[in-house]
């Protein structure tokens, strides 16, 4: 009767992996979103200079960023199908750089100093329905702390008042 082989580490199930860490909207660095570099970057970096002080290079439609050295997506059109939406301006698809985390990310709201990490998302994608819920939840947990005060202060009488059932109290 043979053995399995031993594995070097414990065998977790499926289910308690850990997932990959990632964060909502960075844009990663692959070969597509690097390249082709940008005349001038690849001049810069060939001579050995610093690409400090220089923009981002826009190219038609396209902006690369000098900080993370990646081409951002394309903003998308939300509202081109619709057509009473059109005057509206949503910048929500744009992509824009964390000074924090030097990171592109795409639907940037802000840089969350509790978290360390960048809220992005709409609504109903990325890490902004958490960070929502966690919001409403302070907001819930505020109200019931202030219920409970004025519940407490409402229920206690002063020792001189008579307690209808139980008598003269004190």
């Amino acid at each position: 009767m043979r053995r399995p082989p031993r594995t070097a580490g414990p065998v977790r199930p499926p289910t308690l992996r850990r997932p990959p860490r990632t964060y909502a909207g960075v844009v990663k660095r692959t070969p597509e979103t690097c390249f082709p570099l940008p005349d001038a970057v690849a001049e810069r970096l060939h001579n050995g200079h610093s690409l400090e002080g220089m923009a981002n290079i826009i190219e038609g439609d396209r902006v690369y960023c000098i900080r993370c050295l990646v081409w951002r997506p394309e903003a998308e059109d939300q509202h081109a199908c619709s057509p009473c939406c059109d005057d509206v301006d949503d910048t929500s698809e744009a992509t824009h750089h964390c000074a924090t985390c030097q990171r592109c990310v795409t639907n940037f709201d802000h840089h969350c100093g509790v978290f360390g990490r960048c809220i992005a998302g709409t609504w109903r994608s990325g890490n902004m329905p958490y960070f929502n819920v966690i919001i409403l939840m302070a907001v819930a947990g505020f109200i019931t702390c202030i219920a409970c005060f004025f519940m407490g202060a409402v229920g206690s009488a002063p020792p001189h008042v008579r307690h209808p059932r139980m008598g003269r109290v004190g």
